[in-house]
């Protein structure tokens, strides 16, 4: 969800946004991350709810899939340390001015869905590996 929010943020933005930018560098730090995370982690649930002994090539494929989408996120997560690595030093310095305060506990409602999208993931997650 957060890939998808922040990829249709700097779509929206994209007329006014400039590369170096530190809002600009942050939409692209978090868009890998967050791609990289739902690609290495996208494939794990359809593994585990869609193992069958019964169908043991349907699984071999599944888990195929699962292996070869690691490079990609690897990879992603390599582009994002990167960025970071190469934004440090501006970064730093528009930090280093007065920054506009955060106002984190006003987005407290924001996170509610996810929070029960994760926590109903976990509790299925559960339940398939304990009734197998």
């Amino acid at each position: 969800m957060l890939a998808l929010e922040m990829a249709r943020d700097s779509w929206r933005n994209w007329s006014i946004d400039t590369l170096n930018h530190p809002v600009t560098v942050w939409r692209m730090c978090g868009e890998t991350v967050s791609g990289a995370k739902a690609i290495r982690f996208g494939s794990a649930p359809m593994v585990l709810w869609c193992r069958d002994p019964q169908h043991a090539a349907a699984t071999a494929w599944l888990l195929t899939f699962q292996r070869m989408t690691d490079p990609i996120a690897f990879t992603l997560r390599l582009l994002t340390l990167a960025m970071f690595e190469v934004s440090g030093r501006g970064m730093s310095e528009h930090l280093e001015r007065q920054p506009l305060p955060l106002r984190i506990w006003a987005k407290r409602k924001q996170v509610r869905c996810p929070a029960c999208i994760a926590l109903l993931s976990l509790i299925a997650a559960i339940g398939a590996v304990s009734t197998r």
